[in-house]
């Protein structure tokens, strides 16, 4: 199991349960959208809404220490609202 076979299967699945893709960043891609923290740019694999479930994501196939920092960063600063499901 790749990144681009986990990326695809995510974001069908959350297509299927009627999630809004707004960024699905397949390995090699360009992000698009991003967060500021700290004067830095954080583009997130995956950014998806649903009625009130907004969901910023990473896609790997297996534990990414740099990815967990990059989501906790994320989390922790004002720019994201405490409401929303990291994964």
């Amino acid at each position: 199991m790749n990144e681009t076979f986990i990326t695809s299967s995510i974001t069908k699945f959350l297509k299927r349960n009627d999630f809004y893709i707004i960024q699905s960043i397949h390995p090699g891609g360009q992000g698009g959208l991003n967060y500021k923290v700290n004067s830095k740019p954080i583009y997130p694999d995956l950014l998806a809404f649903k009625e009130t479930l907004f969901i910023i994501g990473e896609n790997k196939p297996s534990y990414s220490e740099s990815d967990h920092r990059k989501l906790n960063t994320l989390m922790q600063s004002q720019e994201v609202d405490s409401k929303y499901k990291f994964i």
